[in-house]
């Protein structure tokens, strides 16, 4: 039969390195790119949330309420439709930049891991 094996003397001994050939860092930079790919969507989805709401708002009491007083302030000027044109273009910015500060920190994480 076979010698007994002592597990002590065998898990005492250092493993052999393994090669690791930028397997570590391409994981990584994947890992990066799909993070910044979901902030990037959850930054459409709050910004599509936002736009959805902004449609809906004149149906409600207080959209109604709002309505009325902005028709009082502007003097009779449409302003659903400008609040939901301002929403739009504010969300638009928010998620380019959203996008953009997402890239910058994907890209310093890149470089200082390099």
């Amino acid at each position: 039969m076979s010698q007994p094996v002592d597990l002590d003397e065998v898990l005492s001994k250092p493993l052999p390195e393994i090669a690791d050939n930028g397997f570590s860092h391409t994981v990584m930079l994947r890992v990066m790119e799909r993070r910044a790919r979901r902030m990037q969507l959850i930054g459409a989805l709050a910004a599509g949330a936002l736009v959805v709401f902004c449609l809906a708002m004149p149906f409600t009491a207080v959209g109604q309420a709002v309505n009325i007083w902005a028709l009082d302030l502007v003097a009779k000027v449409s302003a659903p439709l400008e609040v939901v044109a301002a929403a739009l273009v504010c969300s638009g910015l928010i998620v380019q930049l959203f996008s953009d500060w997402i890239g910058s920190q994907a890209s310093s994480r890149r470089s200082s891991s390099s």
